[in-house]
Order: C-alpha cells, then sequence, then structure tokens
C-alpha cells in the first residue's frame, strides 16, 4: 500500500500503481530450470483439466500404436488401402481453404486485441489522471477522500 505522498506528474504515479496492482509476482532470483518447469499461472492446468485433451491424446496414442504394431499398413505399399488413409492430393484443397480461413481468423482476433489493448491503455491512463487530479485537490484536506477515489 501507497501512504507516502505522490508525485505530481501521471507517468511516474502509473509505474507505482500498476506496481502495487500487480497480482502475479515474478521471482528474478529463481534459477532458469525452475523458471522454465513452473507451471503455475500457466494455461497448463487448464488444458489438463478438459477431458477433449485427453480423449484427443488417447486417440492418438491408438493410431500410433496401431500403426507400429501392424494394425494399419502404409499407403505406399501395395495391396487394399486401410481405411484411415488419406492421399495428399485429396487434402490440398481442404488444406488451402482451412489455412486461408485460419490466417483470416488470427487476423480478426489480433486486431480485435490491439483494439481492446488500446482502450484499455486510455482507460488506465484517464484514471490515473483523475486519481492524481484527486490527491492534488483533496490531498492535505482530505486524505480519507483520496484513499476512497483510489479504490
Amino acid at each position: 500500500l501507497i501512504t507516502s505522498g505522490f508525485p505530481s506528474v501521471c507517468c511516474p504515479f502509473h509505474s507505482i500503481v500498476l506496481a502495487s496492482l500487480m497480482v502475479f509476482m515474478y521471482d528474478k532470483d529463481a534459477g532458469f530450470l525452475v523458471t522454465a518447469l513452473s507451471v503455475r499461472h500457466t494455461v497448463l492446468p487448464i488444458v489438463l483439466t478438459r477431458p477433449g485433451f485427453w480423449v484427443f491424446l488417447c486417440v492418438h496414442a491408438g493410431v500410433a500404436a496401431a500403426y507400429r504394431y501392424g494394425y494399419l499398413r502404409r499407403s505406399d505399399k501395395e495391396g487394399p488401402v486401410d481405411f484411415v488413409h488419406l492421399d495428399w492430393n485429396d487434402m490440398k484443397v481442404v488444406s488451402s481453404i482451412a489455412t486461408f480461413c485460419l490466417v483470416f481468423y488470427l487476423n480478426q482476433c489480433y486486431r480485435k486485441y490491439v483494439y481492446l489493448h488500446d482502450i484499455v491503455r486510455d482507460m488506465n491512463t484517464n484514471c490515473l489522471c483523475m486519481v492524481q487530479e484527486a490527491w492534488v485537490h483533496f490531498g492535505q484536506d482530505c486524505p480519507q477522500c483520496v484513499w476512497l477515489a483510489y479504490r
């Protein structure tokens, strides 16, 4: 908590407030291996709790094991083609359409992210400047009002 006086410029105040509002504190003294293997505050625990992840992982392991033990044949060998075989010539159009849709969708997501990022930064700047104004006008007379405005 910040209890001392605040600088009169918004920019240093901005960094002070952001540092006090951080939810996750990064341990800079931790080793490289500890940092690389830590899974807290990542997406990994969320992914590992989804049943869809485990279903697709089991299907992948089953198909890989079936191929390795000879239950599924390769497509370049002579004989009948397995039911899971997909010819690359049949997949060219599908993969090109999928690639186009993926690139278009990712571009839209990125544009939306940049737009929301700009709005949030503007809101944060306006809020910090409003709090700075409250400190300038009410700071000496009513510190409780300033504290309430900060919250």
